[in-house]
């Protein structure tokens, strides 16, 4: 049966089978008669008895053949009795002992029986871990050894008929890999990116995309390198269809890749996406329609393209630090990890699902100068702050189409100009964030959030539809507040019973 992992330009020519069946035809061959001569110098060596041997097929042949070779040796001594001294015919009768030890059915039983105890060590690796090793490749080769005690040939009784008897060889399967991740990574290793500019996009936006051939090539090798696994992986999730799972290991290629999204006019952006909020509430209660209700406040805030969080609240939560380097447009990464953001009022934008902080993060044209963001004409300008053509410019890669990421701005300061750059940053937002949507729904709902408290169970002293309250170093409190322990600070629930649950995303 041909696997899945045989590439589609290799079925396209019937002549590349045919020359990969013959050279696995000549490794075996050549594979074979290594063995067969490793195992008749052994012999010789160890100075073994022919009937040391064997397995279920060979042993009878081997004996059947010393047999023959004993009584021809008895008749050659009887009717020869010189034989012992003349030197011809002692040369001759050491030639037929000789044969005991090296015939084509020994040699082939003593090859057959190395590669067996090879496999039988590889195979007993597996029962300690089988979702590290091909399982279904290991049982096949017990087939072919099962086949090869019938018939004198793994390959089955149709392959000794045709071909005869040949030793039993074995290759180690290819252990399986940590599937997903493995993929992932081959993905995040790919640098080869297309630009893409949204249509109805804002001035500036554009995102990268995995290049198409590149990501065809690599879903081609993978599955080539690990066709097993993944019919295997495939399987128990269900996937049948050969373009389904090939899609699959797309996905899971693509998934990796460092994509890179840049919001261009960020204000634009969110005024658009407050504007669709707005027309979007008005549609819902023309058509009579209530709003959603919403588990979390956090599922009410990021539910939306456009909004703000109290900037407070960001730097509680999120920081108020660059996680990641400032992306000039023509690509250039600029590290500003120490600096302090500005969140804009706690603004945020969604864009192509990922919710993104605005925030601006101030600078000295100095610092500015050797991180590449501006240009400067004359040392002087940067102590005179002159902003002119001939002075201090914005760098190309940091103004953009029409949008700039840097801008100066002047000020004062004790009387005295200031001048500054401002650098444009946007923090992409991770919704599938069980600890900080845990925080922000505390800070958000703060009647839901305790103060730090000992981890004390309280009798109830009312229940309700919402819930049962209980009293708490002298406050009630109702249950599903969020607690925070005094001893180790980790947050906690309050449970229906009184108990306080920390099994929750911290």
């Amino acid at each position: 049966m041909i696997e899945f992992g045989t590439i589609r330009g290799l079925a396209q020519s019937g002549q590349y089978d045919q020359k990969i069946n013959d050279l696995r035809y000549n490794e075996q061959a050549d594979k074979r008669a290594k063995n067969e001569a490793e195992a008749r110098a052994k012999l010789f060596a160890d100075d073994m008895d022919y009937n040391n041997a064997l397995n279920e097929h060979d042993a009878p042949l081997v004996k059947q053949f010393a047999q023959s070779k004993i009584k021809e040796i008895g008749r050659y001594l009887s009717e020869n009795p010189d034989a012992k001294y003349n030197p011809e015919k002692l040369a001759y009768v050491k030639s037929l002992q000789r044969e005991l030890k090296s015939n084509t059915d020994l040699n082939r039983g003593l090859a057959s029986d190395n590669e067996r105890k090879k496999w039988l060590a590889d195979y007993g690796e597996v029962a300690k871990n089988p979702n590290f090793y091909d399982v279904e490749a290991y049982k096949d080769i017990e087939n072919q050894w099962n086949n090869y005690k019938m018939f004198g040939n793994q390959d089955g009784e149709e392959a000794a008929k045709k071909e005869g008897k040949k030793s039993f060889t074995y290759s180690k399967p290819r252990d399986f890999i940590d599937l997903v991740p493995s993929l992932q990574k081959i993905g995040n290793q790919s640098k080869n990116g297309d630009v893409i500019k949204p249509k109805n996009g804002n001035i500036g936006e554009w995102y990268t995309k995995m290049n198409d051939q590149q990501l065809e090539a690599l879903t081609d090798a993978a599955i080539q390198q690990n066709a097993r696994q993944i019919e295997s992986h495939t399987n128990k999730m269900g996937i049948t269809d050969p373009q389904q799972k090939r899609q699959w290991v797309k996905s899971q290629i693509e998934s990796g890749f460092d994509k890179e999204y840049h919001i261009g006019d960020a204000n634009a952006a969110w005024e658009r996406g407050m504007k669709e909020r707005e027309f979007n509430q008005r549609e819902r209660l023309a058509a009579g329609k209530k709003e959603p209700l919403y588990s979390s406040a956090w599922d009410e805030i990021f539910s939306h393209n456009a909004g703000s969080v109290n900037p407070s609240d960001i730097d509680k939560i999120w920081g108020n630090t660059p996680v990641s380097p400032i992306v000039g447009y023509d690509g250039t990464k600029v590290d500003l990890s120490n600096k302090k953001i500005d969140w804009r009022g706690g603004r945020f934008v969604k864009r192509n699902g990922v919710p993104f902080f605005l925030g601006d993060i101030r600078i000295s044209p100095e610092e500015a100068r050797q991180k590449g963001i501006i240009n400067v004409d004359d040392e002087d300008d940067l102590k005179e702050m002159n902003i002119s053509d001939n002075g201090m410019r914005i760098a190309a890669g940091f103004t953009g189409d029409k949008v700039g990421k840097a801008k100066f701005e002047k000020g004062t300061k004790n009387g005295k100009p200031t001048l500054d750059v401002v650098v444009s940053y946007e923090m992409p937002i991770k919704l599938d964030d069980p600890s900080r949507r845990i925080k922000l729904d505390a800070l958000m709902l703060p009647g839901k959030y305790v103060e730090p408290i000992r981890n004390e169970r309280q009798q109830p002293t009312e229940k309700q539809q919402g819930g049962t309250y209980y009293t708490i170093g002298g406050k009630q409190y109702e249950s599903g507040s969020i607690l925070r322990d005094k001893k180790t600070g980790k947050l906690g629930r309050l449970e229906d019973d009184g108990s306080i649950n920390y099994n929750i995303p911290q």
